[in-house]
């Protein structure tokens, strides 16, 4: 279903507007069009204003309407290029360098879709949930001159023992509510096996349904040892922020964890990233900048 891509394909076959528009035709309406007034299959186009018209209801649907390409203004190509930027890249890509790279007119735009592009991340990644057996732990991020902001971090591990998948949720404080929160919404309850510290707010998990492991710890640095996979992607991610994204406001701290989430989940379709990106971004609802900025 995903096509592998890299930086030559992607200037290779999609030189112009049109031919970027073809593609994306190709994922939105992948079993052909379908009016989302009426459901009929079958349209005429108006190549001038780059529409379809519904043969029977007559209503005038573009391509990008209702995507996360909702009503832009910035070429299609430039959303290409960002897109394969922010997946392929381990380390991502800084709003400033974007601008940069891509001519995007303004800071505010390369902004905006940026963190457009992080919430259709995390809309993707909440149709998954962790299973088997989980490391969860709460990592504290910020610095000397910023409040820490608290993270509970859940890593899901292999047969093997290496981490899998992992999720990660912005909190204001660690509390017992917040750890059952995530471990409902985040994590199958069939099967699965939490191992924590001892921390009193993770008891609660088994009040939930899971099973729990737990351990006391008497140092810090006993931690890392009896949960060293959440400790590892602790550590990536705090790199990722500092090397990237140090410039960026702790506000919207969630999704530049969702940004690198994403792309750890599916670390290993390195090629495909590109293409599960763009469906995703096509798959998304619009969503606008007020609603981003908070």
């Amino acid at each position: 279903m995903y096509q592998t891509h890299d930086l030559l394909m992607i200037q290779n076959r999609f030189p112009t507007e049109l031919a970027c528009r073809k593609y994306l035709e190709r994922l939105r309406w992948s079993e052909g069009f379908r009016c989302p007034r009426c459901g009929h299959t079958k349209a005429g186009r108006i190549q001038t204003r780059s529409l379809h018209r519904c043969v029977k209801c007559h209503r005038d649907v573009s391509l990008t309407a209702g995507t996360l390409f909702h009503k832009t203004r910035v070429p299609l190509k430039k959303w290409f290029w960002l897109i394969l930027l922010m997946s392929r890249n381990k380390h991502g890509i800084s709003i400033l360098e974007a601008q940069r790279l891509l001519g995007i007119g303004s800071y505010e735009t390369a902004w905006l879709m940026s963190h457009k592009i992080r919430s259709a991340m995390a809309r993707r990644d909440t149709r998954y949930k962790l299973a088997g057996l989980i490391e969860l732990d709460e990592a504290y991020f910020g610095g000397k001159r910023r409040p820490k902001r608290p993270v509970l971090v859940a890593v899901s591990k292999t047969e093997r023992g290496s981490a899998a998948f992992s999720r990660m949720q912005a909190v204001t404080q660690v509390t017992c509510d917040q750890v059952r929160s995530l471990a409902k919404e985040s994590i199958q309850s069939d099967g699965s096996q939490i191992i924590t510290d001892g921390k009193r707010i993770y008891p609660p998990l088994t009040e939930v349904g899971f099973q729990h492991t737990f351990h006391v710890l008497r140092s810090p640095e006993k931690a890392s040892v009896f949960l060293p996979l959440v400790h590892l992607v602790i550590a990536n991610v705090k790199r990722f922020l500092q090397g990237t994204h140090h410039r960026e406001t702790p506000k919207h701290l969630q999704r530049f964890l969702d940004e690198f989430t994403y792309r750890f989940n599916r670390r290993w379709q390195n090629g495909q990233l590109f293409d599960r990106l763009l469906t995703a971004c096509v798959s998304a609802s619009s969503v606008t900048f007020g609603e981003l900025k908070g």
